[in-house]
């Protein structure tokens, strides 16, 4: 999906792709360095580690908008509570994740 996400991203008007990471840690980094408008999070990562990612990330820039990829239902709901501003079902993206990039205003 890695590739595909970047491609689809690389596409929509106004949308600049600042940085990519792999890392929990280096997310938090690349945030603090980069300040996007939008931080897209594709979780494949533990289940346990989601909320608790989007809840440091909020506390600590409160506007970034966050939108989560989120593998079932019960992730997706645990990414809302958490502060995300879209969690989206992985295969059912479509024309979903364009209103969420592109409906978030500039910080």
């Amino acid at each position: 999906m890695y590739h595909s996400l970047l491609a689809f991203l690389s596409v929509l008007p106004n949308v600049q792709i600042v940085g990519l990471v792999r890392d929990i840690e280096l997310v938090l980094t690349a945030t603090h360095q980069n300040r996007p408008n939008v931080l897209i999070l594709d979780t494949n990562l533990s289940e346990s580690h989601v909320p608790g990612l989007i809840q440091r990330l909020k506390a600590e820039i409160p506007t970034l908008n966050c939108v989560v990829l989120a593998n079932n239902v019960r992730q997706q709901s645990a990414s809302l509570s958490a502060g995300a501003n879209h969690a989206l079902l992985k295969g059912f993206l479509d024309g979903q994740l364009t209103q969420a990039v592109l409906a978030t205003k500039p910080n």
